[in-house]
């Protein structure tokens, strides 16, 4: 994969029910420390307990979590289970920690000296916000520099109105609009895998991924090649021990031979998972006696980390671009109430559809009459709302001649959905048996997201708790860090390692023997890149690939003769070429 220049640093944070992961793109995936001692990181890995608590303060992670075990109370709640929801049971809301002064929706009620201006509550998506700017903090603390893009990785069964909760706490957390992006884990955990697999030539091939959380597991079937990530098909395992058959429903449904089966990916946070992979070395590599590897090494969690900091490189043109195709993955339901009668429901585009079912215009026809009005349409995902609509039209004149001809009347829904977006149009006409159609007007009741006016005010929040005061970052330390970059050895890869980030030595006079020193090494330099040239022929890679790469020798070759103070930033771009399209090994010996 191709790697460009630096444009902006990119925060990915993964959002498990128990733990939260941050990392960013510095040469390789680099995790952020859950402590500010580096060797408390390396002892404690990278992970954050997934825990907010409050005090006169935010308590965060494992202070947090050790508060609220020393005053006895319940450390396992996810704050993310209430995004999204209009309202919750009180006796669920006693769960949380926290003095909550709403159900309707939930909002947590801060009282001075914490908070002494007018709007002291504190929605959901907020103490949502205040988790990732912990993260970001000490992500900065480590990039030493500003994170100005942020990609949330959720999990794969969120569904639209949840999906949009998330990019609201990136707006309250400070990220402009266009930098907030939301991933699931398990797109996430196929682009890591299309990345860190060394693949040499564009073809397809089929994996089948489980994301296991404690006794739930979810199962998708995802074609994948070099540019393409598309999801053949969703579902969730009732039973763990009984996923062979679903396999076997799962490929015949989809037209796909189990022969054609490449990898399985296991992924997600469970004791249960060395104990499936177990089961599935057993059982299902039995059908495989050719493919040995049909179970992918990977970390289960830092799999899914990584590909969402993937994510965030090719949004910002560092990594060649995959396009994604996404399924629905619940089914899209249309409830409707009308004035003077109970609701029903219909379905509007199943769970899972064939591809033609995507862009096919349908229609719902309803029986109304004039005490009909108004009409409430329900967009539902699933079991939960995600879009409300109102029919409130009652044109007088159409219904009294209506009636006076034909007493039924008709109210027509036409629906399609927007591939791209897999969002739902809808639109709506009324129309008797023998008459022509008139359109109506679909007032928007309550549609998911926040307004500008609350997530500006909960911002305000925030800026009096004083949480968005940064680290130090000074522009010194930026130009610091992007000098290191430049100077570390160009053994540099998009796989995971350790950080081999140089010192920056302090300005110094040039010895005498610097010209010579130079001279040496723009002769080595010289020769390492015809040595390239010869091996870039034979090395099997696709003729885009040998292109870019020959071009940008010619750049090297230039600059030997026009500025050779640029030698060890032109070597360092062609190491990361190289290291994106992972040939490093074809076309570079040690």
């Amino acid at each position: 994969m191709a790697f460009a220049g630096q444009t902006r640093s990119t925060l990915g944070v993964y959002f498990e029910r128990r733990l939260l992961v941050g990392a960013y793109f510095d040469r390789t995936v680099q995790f952020v420390p859950n402590g500010s001692d580096w060797a408390e990181n390396i002892h404690n890995k990278h992970y954050v307990d997934n825990c907010i608590a409050f005090t006169d303060q935010f308590l965060f992670g494992r202070e947090a979590k050790e508060y609220l075990t020393a005053n006895s109370l319940d450390t396992e709640f996810d704050v993310k289970d209430l995004l999204a929801r209009d309202r919750v049971d009180g006796d669920q809301l006693k769960r949380y920690p926290f003095e909550w002064c709403f159900d309707s929706p939930p909002k947590v009620h801060l009282k001075p000296p914490a908070l002494n201006g007018q709007n002291n509550c504190m929605i959901v998506e907020t103490l949502v916000a205040l988790q990732v700017l912990d993260i970001k903090h000490r992500a900065e603390t480590a990039m030493k520099t500003p994170a100005q893009r942020a990609v949330f990785c959720v999990p794969t069964r969120y569904n639209t109105k949840q999906r949009r909760a998330m990019l609201d706490v990136g707006l309250i957390a400070g990220f402009d609009g266009n930098n907030v992006h939301i991933v699931n884990e398990m797109t996430a955990a196929v682009i890591a895998y299309v990345m860190d697999t060394r693949r040499k030539l564009i073809f397809s091939e089929i994996v089948i991924i489980f994301a296991i959380h404690d006794n739930h597991c979810e199962c998708g079937l995802i074609e994948v090649d070099n540019n393409c990530i598309k999801h053949l098909s969703y579902g969730v395992v009732d039973d763990v021990n009984g996923f062979t058959h679903f396999i076997d429903r799962t490929l015949w449904l989809r037209r796909v031979d189990k022969r054609d089966l490449s990898r399985v990916v296991v992924i997600g946070h469970s004791d249960k998972i060395f104990d499936f992979k177990e089961v599935i070395k057993a059982e299902i590599a039995a059908d495989f006696a050719t493919k040995q590897n049909i179970l992918y090494a990977c970390d289960p969690i830092d799999v899914i980390v990584k590909g969402a900091v993937y994510y965030g490189q090719m949004l910002d043109k560092k990594l060649d671009t995959i396009d994604v195709r996404e399924i629905i993955r619940a089914d899209i339901k249309l409830l409707i109430q009308k004035n003077n009668d109970k609701p029903f429901v219909e379905t509007l585009i199943p769970m899972n559809p064939n591809p033609n079912q995507y862009e096919q215009l349908n229609e719902i026809k309803v029986i109304i009459n004039r005490k009909s009005f108004p009409i409430k349409l329900c967009q539902m995902e699933g079991d939960t709302v995600v879009k409300t609509l109102m029919v409130n039209d009652k044109p007088s004149k159409y219904f009294k001649f209506a009636e006076s001809v034909n007493p039924l009347t008709r109210l027509i829904v036409r629906y399609r959905m927007d591939r791209d977006s897999l969002g739902v149009c809808l639109n709506a006409t009324l129309k008797t048996t023998y008459g022509s159609e008139s359109d109506v007007d679909l007032d928007k009741v309550d549609e998911y997201g926040l307004s500008y006016q609350c997530i500006t005010g909960q911002r305000s929040i925030l800026r009096e708790l004083g949480v968005f005061s940064a680290p130090n970052i000074s522009v010194n330390n930026w130009h610091q860090s992007v000098t290191a970059r430049v100077q570390s050895v160009g053994s540099a890869s998009l796989t995971p390692g350790p950080s081999r980030v140089a010192s920056v030595p302090n300005a110094i006079s040039a010895p005498p023997m610097a010209a010579a020193v130079a001279a040496d090494a723009v002769q080595e330099f010289s020769q390492l890149c015809a040595d390239i040239r010869v091996r870039l022929e034979t090395c099997g890679a696709i003729a885009t690939k040998r292109r870019k790469i020959a071009e940008k020798l010619l750049d090297c070759e230039k600059c030997f003769k026009t500025d050779a103070k640029k030698l060890e930033e032109q070597k360092q771009q062609l190491f990361r070429l190289i290291d994106g399209y992972n040939l490093r090994d074809k076309l570079i010996t040690n």
